[in-house]
């Protein structure tokens, strides 16, 4: 069919209109448009100027020049994760993000190491917007083991490079899974059912979006847990929203696994039908209905968490 098609263009031509060209007098036509600037930055970003903007239905992506594509690769996933939450929580949601180079990352003085997603705001990240020797670097410590490499050719950069930004992809998809379940305001009896929440909501992403890849992703997250204190490190109780970033993200490899134990149970129409409950309800979530419902949940504590 395209074969045909590119026999009849090449017989008219190109299949080139037949319209005069305009009089040499005639006003040049309007530019093609130009990348939209960025507005100013959050406070933590201050002084970052030059960034262009690259606008979705409910991301806006504010990237240096040169990290297009990198810009358009997370936005496609944020995008996604955008959407489920606005089926279950009927909230259209905001995320802002800063694709940054090295330099405009350590001038802004950003806490984590150029490579790993930073927290600048309400629902808004720093995010690496290449790979390089550092990058890989970040993303071993955290891991405790060699980056895996990009199984597919990266437009810049090694495939080690590449691997340790799809790194921080997981990563920041599960952090903006948080975030928008706190944006709902739902109350809870302890913080560690709404880490438990969000990754019902990131589960349902990821099943719906990139079918097949959940073992790899908890495979990254057990990783992680495994190179920062194993299995059983750390109390249930006291899981917190406010933890350092090595101990947070162990919590979110034991969450991860409790969301599996509802995600079995359930399956993604019920597993989505469950939260938009306990969102439209307007009622504190307590340990015990939850409990309740899935009593995989209570194997899942002891095995995971320190009595």
């Amino acid at each position: 069919m395209r074969a045909a098609l590119a026999l009849l263009c090449v017989a008219a031509f190109g299949c080139a209109t037949r319209a005069p060209l305009p009089p040499p007098s005639a006003a040049p036509p309007p530019a093609a448009d130009q990348p939209e600037e960025a507005p100013p930055p959050p406070p933590r970003l201050a002084g970052i100027e030059g960034l262009l903007t690259l606008r979705g239905y409910s991301t806006a992506f504010y990237y240096v020049p040169g990290t297009l594509d990198r810009a358009a690769h997370t936005q496609s996933r944020l995008e996604a994760l955008a959407e489920t939450f606005f089926k279950v929580g009927r909230q259209p949601p905001l995320i802002e993000v800063w694709v940054l180079d090295r330099e405009a990352w350590e001038g802004a003085g950003l806490e984590r190491p150029y490579g790993l997603p930073q927290v600048v705001g309400p629902s808004a990240y720093a995010i690496p917007g290449w790979g390089d020797e550092g990058t890989v670097a970040a993303v071993e410590a955290l891991l405790g083991r060699p980056v895996d490499p990009l199984r597919d050719i990266p437009l810049r950069g090694t495939a080690e490079e590449g691997g340790a930004l799809a790194v921080a992809d997981a990563l920041i998809q599960v952090e903006a899974s948080l975030d928008l379940m706190l944006s709902t305001g739902l109350e809870v009896e302890q913080p560690w059912l709404l880490g438990l929440l969000a990754q019902v909501l990131a589960r349902l992403t990821f099943e719906r979006f990139e079918p097949g890849r959940m073992p790899e992703i908890a495979t990254l997250f057990d990783a992680i847990a495994a190179a920062h204190g194993g299995l059983q490190a750390h109390r249930l109780e006291d899981y917190r929203l406010d933890l350092p970033l090595e101990e947070d993200l162990w919590y979110q490899a034991q969450l991860l696994r409790g969301a599996d134990v509802i995600w079995v149970k359930e399956g993604g129409t019920a597993s989505s039908r469950w939260l938009y409950w306990l969102l439209d309800r307007g009622k504190p979530v307590t340990r015990a209905e939850v409990e309740k419902r899935f009593k995989g949940l209570a194997e899942w504590q002891r095995a995971s968490f320190a009595p």
